[in-house]
């Protein structure tokens, strides 16, 4: 008779505590979903690490649904972990019994081959008539107080009492559909035309986006002056197949001239002024000159000749060299470099 009580009682107590278990209150809290990063690269090992939580406590996979933000179909992700061959923004969301999350985005960048060092190229239109245009060099000054990632070029289209002036400007003011200044083209490419001087946050913003990305090609130059003759080889290495053009423009400093609209005369001397655009491929086009497909690490070579104005003083004289390949509307410059005359630049691969 005690067997059967005790047996009774060990049933009668796992009821108990089955029923306890059952009367346990779900976890409550807010329902969020989140990753740990939001860039990876495209190489299918890289990943991203999805945590879902109700209040304090983490989820574990089985307790809650991840869907695809495009297509709003659940996706299987049995170690919470994202990964990808293919390069691309990824939206996720997920949901908890009746709650729903907030999206999270994950970019899958494509991993270049060649890491090589990027600059982007900024063309300030500009003029020494132009009252408005010492706010564009305050704003771009700003700029180049934080950033070293850049090649600048000044080109003085405005007016031709400019000591900077010359048909070269006009042409490329002309090119990029430039009608006001002033005005900035980033990339060589008027899709990202800028004339907001007054905030130095939209500037960063605007040049970032037309840069985004690595450079796909790497520059090595290099220089001499016989005579009146400038010689420049460049060499570019693709650190990606594609298409390239490559340009050279001749800019010069210390050029004085009174600047209408300034402050002080800070504003009267004027440098990286465009003397001589030699990107010139076809009537208007500006973009550069066709060196074709480039395989990965594969390289391909321009030779530029310029002849020397005797007005220009050498000793101010450097250059902007650039490649472009194609993107958005045309062709759009993935990489820049500023040169001194007669000295010789090697490929920069960054760390």
């Amino acid at each position: 008779m005690k067997k059967i009580f005790s047996i009774l009682t060990v049933i009668a107590l796992a009821s108990a505590l089955c029923s306890c278990k059952k009367e346990q209150k779900e976890v409550e809290g807010e329902f969020s979903f989140s990753v740990d990063k939001t860039s990876i690269s495209a190489d299918g090992e890289d990943c991203a690490q999805f945590v879902a939580k109700v209040g304090d406590k983490i989820l574990i996979a089985d307790e809650f649904k991840i869907y695809d933000g495009k297509d709003n179909k659940q996706i299987n992700l049995p170690d919470l972990k994202f990964s990808t061959s293919t390069p691309g923004t990824y939206v996720f969301w997920a949901s908890y019994k009746a709650k729903n999350s907030e999206t999270v985005t994950v970019t899958a960048v494509d991993k270049p081959a060649l890491n090589f060092v990027k600059r982007g190229l900024i063309a300030q239109f500009t003029g020494t008539g132009c009252g408005y245009c010492p706010r564009m060099v305050d704003c771009i000054k700003s700029f180049a107080a934080k950033r070293s990632d850049y090649v600048l070029a000044a080109v003085h289209f405005y007016n031709q009492s400019d000591p900077a002036y010359n048909t070269h400007a006009t042409a490329l003011a002309s090119y990029l559909k430039v009608n006001a200044a002033p005005t900035v083209i980033f990339a060589n490419n008027d899709f990202f035309k800028y004339q907001d001087y007054t905030k130095v946050s939209s500037f960063t913003g605007s040049f970032d986006m037309a840069h985004e990305g690595y450079a796909k090609a790497g520059l090595a130059v290099e220089s001499s002056v016989s005579g009146s003759t400038l010689t420049v080889k460049v060499t570019v290495k693709s650190a990606k197949t594609d298409e390239f053009r490559v340009g050279a423009w001749l800019l010069e400093d210390g050029i004085y001239a009174v600047q209408n609209g300034a402050s002080s005369k800070e504003y009267y001397t004027h440098n990286n002024c465009l003397r001589y655009a030699d990107s010139k491929r076809a009537n208007r086009d500006f973009s550069g000159f066709d060196l074709g497909q480039i395989a990965t690490g594969e390289t391909a070579e321009k030779v530029f000749t310029i002849n020397l104005d005797p007005k220009w003083k050498a000793e101010n004289l450097h250059l902007a060299i650039f490649v472009s390949c194609p993107k958005f509307k045309g062709y759009q410059v993935t990489n820049a470099r500023d040169c001194k005359i007669g000295q010789k630049y090697d490929f920069e691969y960054a760390d």
